[in-house]
Parts: structure tokens; sequence; C-alpha cells
């Protein structure tokens, strides 16, 4: 499974991260087969580095968070590898939790469930396929000031087959579908908060070119401002979607579904 893999690199990554020289990481996995025809694996990394202290644990799957120590600061990163470690397993349906001592080292433990049960009946392809959606030939423009916050959004929409284009803030997205062929972005993904030209501004002046093709791109507000006002701004503006921040995977999805006709 792509997700447990990617998981598990970013667990290894982080170990390996915060373990000095001569110390150990390991990866372990063990499984006991349930009497429901599933079969429940654990997946642990375990590390002899620096540990973390019991509040900072705490806070650890939080995004952008980082430990403030003298080891930690020589270490560089972003604060995000345990947040998209979390979104990675939420999605596969599992835990994830964390053992950890400040000089002795940290074990994380992913927790899974797999059918093991053989269905009786094959499935019908052609059905399988017309429940799923498929973004392959979905082309997408993120307009985000914040690089971190890009950093994510480009994981998790390119996991889910998008192309992605990004866009530093409204400017520059107006820019962007300008100079491009009329009909290259299927969507666009909205920030509000952005320097040189916000994200209400840049959807009013896309909707006023005179090319039909590029004025009527959907747009979709992705923003923090999360309340009914807000919402109703960005549909006044011009947008055909709002999207919450910190992102809901399956919210994304979802809107990106209605709006593209999927």
């Amino acid at each position: 499974d792509l997700q447990l893999s990617r998981a598990l690199m970013n667990m290894l990554s982080n170990a390996c991260k915060f373990t000095p020289e001569g110390g150990r990481v390991t990866l372990a996995m063990q499984q006991a087969e349930k009497t429901d025809g599933t079969v429940s694996c654990e997946f642990a990394v375990r590390d002899t580095g620096i540990g973390m202290s019991p509040e900072f644990a705490e806070r650890l799957f939080t995004p952008f968070e980082r430990e403030k120590t003298s080891t930690v600061s020589k270490v560089q990163g972003t604060g995000l590898g345990m947040a998209i470690t979390k979104s990675f397993v939420d999605k596969m349906g599992g835990t994830i939790d964390v053992k950890t001592k400040q000089g002795e080292g940290t074990m994380l433990t992913i927790r899974l469930s797999f059918e093991t049960a053989v269905p009786k009946e094959q499935p019908d392809e052609e059905g399988e396929k017309g429940n799923r959606t498929d973004f392959r030939d979905v082309h997408l423009l993120l307009v985000e000031d914040n690089p971190i916050n890009q950093e994510i959004a480009v994981m998790l929409l390119s996991h889910e087959g998008f192309l992605v284009d990004c866009a530093e803030d409204g400017q520059a997205a107006v820019d962007a579908i300008v100079q491009a062929e009329p009909g290259t972005y299927d969507a666009v993904l909205m920030d509000i908060q952005m320097p040189v030209m916000d994200g209400y501004h840049a959807t009013r002046t896309l909707r006023a070119l005179d090319d039909p093709a590029r004025a009527g791109v959907p747009i979709v507000a992705m923003t923090a401002d999360a309340f009914q006002e807000d919402q109703k701004k960005a549909y006044d503006a011009g947008m055909q979607g709002h999207i919450a921040k910190p992102i809901d995977v399956k919210q994304m999805l979802d809107t990106l579904k209605s709006i593209l006709g999927r």
C-alpha cells in the first residue's frame, strides 16, 4: 500500500534525523489474525535518539510543530513529517501513537486492520471503476503564498492523481491563466489572504476576462476563513466552492468532484 509505505518512510526518516551517530533505528511488524476475517497489524519504528518531552509528544502530530531544543534546532525540517504521516494513517482507518523519553529514544506504532476473507464472488471490474474517481487528467492551479501550506496541498493532491501547478499570489494566478492556453486548468484552488492581490480580487479579475474559457474556470476558495459569511463572500466574488483549512481530504475531493461534474 502506497500510503503505508510513505507513512513508514516518514517515520524512519524522522527517527534517523534525531538519532545521533552510533544510535540504532529499527522497524518491526507483527500480526495476529482476528475472528472476524481480518488481521490486525502493528508497525513499530523504534530509535535510541534524543526523545521528546511529554508536553511535545502530545503535539507531535500537529502541523508545523518542532520541539525547541539545541539538538533539534540543528536539524533541517518543516515540522510536517508526522502530521503528514498521521494523515496517511487516518485515511487507512488506522491509529498511530508515540512512546518517548528524553535522552532515551522514541517508538512510533501504527495499527491497521486488513481483510483476510476471500470474496465469494469476483467483483465487477467495470462497477469498481465506476465507483472510483480518476483525477489523473485533472490539471489544477494552486494559489497559496505560504510555501509550507503549498507543500502540504501539493502532496495531498498529487497523491490523488491531480496534476498541480502553483502560484504564490492572486496576481501570479491571473498571469498564469492568461498566459496558458485556454482550458489548460480544470479548476483553481484559491487562498484568500495573500500579498500583492488577494483571492477575492483575483477571482473578480479572472471573471472579467474577455475569453470565456479563461473567465469561466472553476474557482474554489481554500482558506482558514470558514464562517458562513466567509463562504458567502467567496460565492459573491464568483467562486464555486469553499474548502476550509486545515484541509480535510474527503471534503476537498467531494468539492472537486461536484465542481468538475465527476
